[in-house]
């Protein structure tokens, strides 16, 4: 397979980024491999989705096993605690670990393989970075 690049711009630098070294996009960053670091790009999340596809890599290869029909929502997830779900914007699957409601009624829910290395969505990462379970067998 042959490297694919996409040219990106933080200010007035312009770069050349090989988008196999991409491991993460978010808006108006990357996060780019050996050495593993964020990049502020001017691109939004989607600009950079077309320029990867443009590029003629395949962003996504869905998994017939993935509810992608049903994204998750905070309801649904503080009652999946130890379960496993599926991470669309990182690409891998991690584990429910905790629902937290704090005092000023903000509701959040952590990922990860364990409780001290993972991340943490609200409601609207939710939205911007969707979550799902497998699809339940009949």
């Amino acid at each position: 397979m042959y490297p694919h690049f996409i040219e990106v711009h933080d200010g007035d630098q312009t770069m050349i980024v090989n988008i196999d070294k991409i491991g993460i996009v978010k808006d108006k960053r990357i996060m780019v491999e050996n050495p593993t670091r964020w990049q502020p790009v001017d691109e939004s999340y989607d600009e950079i989705k077309k320029l990867i596809t443009e590029s003629g890599s395949l962003i996504q290869m869905g998994d017939p096993r993935i509810d992608t029909k049903h994204p998750l929502k905070i309801k649904d997830l503080k009652k999946m605690i130890g379960e496993p779900v599926w991470n669309s914007n990182r690409r891998q699957w991690a584990l429910v670990v905790e629902y937290i409601h704090s005092d000023e009624d903000y509701e959040f829910v952590s990922f990860g393989p364990y409780k001290d290395v993972g991340y943490e969505y609200d409601e609207d990462d939710l939205i911007k970075y969707p979550i799902y379970r497998m699809k339940v067998l009949e």
